[in-house]
């Protein structure tokens, strides 16, 4: 948001300033949940699930995996939230609309589709187009 605050009123060292801090942040909270998620899986999966009461361990795992690769689609998703914003400071809100258009919602769909029923990966494979996706997206 301060970023593209101050590419609209072209404080352009601001808005370098503020877009490097965004990333930082961007790429500092979902690292440090994934450190967190590394250390103590059980305590994050207990968030949404007992595990005490599930018969089967496999869907712990299956949990635990499903929430590691969550948590790696925030970091890239974080870089493209920076990037549009800025994109909108220039009053560009075309292509960051067509880009999270694009990226998120035609590839992201096609590449969960394709990975989720095309393959049998089934809900891991939409889950990996999703993340895919994020990552893809703001290059």
């Amino acid at each position: 948001m301060l970023t593209r605050h101050a590419v609209g009123e072209k404080r352009f060292q601001d808005a370098k300033r503020y877009g490097y801090a965004g990333l930082m942040v961007g790429g500092m909270i979902p690292s440090a949940v994934l450190l967190l998620f590394a250390a103590a899986p059980e305590q994050f999966i207990s968030l949404f699930i007992n595990p005490d009461t599930v018969g089967d361990d496999r869907i712990i795992e299956r949990a635990k995996l499903f929430l590691f690769i969550s948590t790696l689609g925030l970091i890239p998703d974080a870089i493209r939230n920076i990037f549009s914003g800025t994109l909108r400071g220039y009053n560009d809100t075309a292509f960051a609309s067509l880009s999270a258009l694009f990226s998120v919602i035609g590839e992201g769909m096609l590449t969960s589709v394709s990975l989720g029923f095309g393959s049998s990966l089934d809900a891991l494979g939409v889950l990996l187009g999703r993340t895919v996706a994020f990552t893809v997206g703001p290059v």
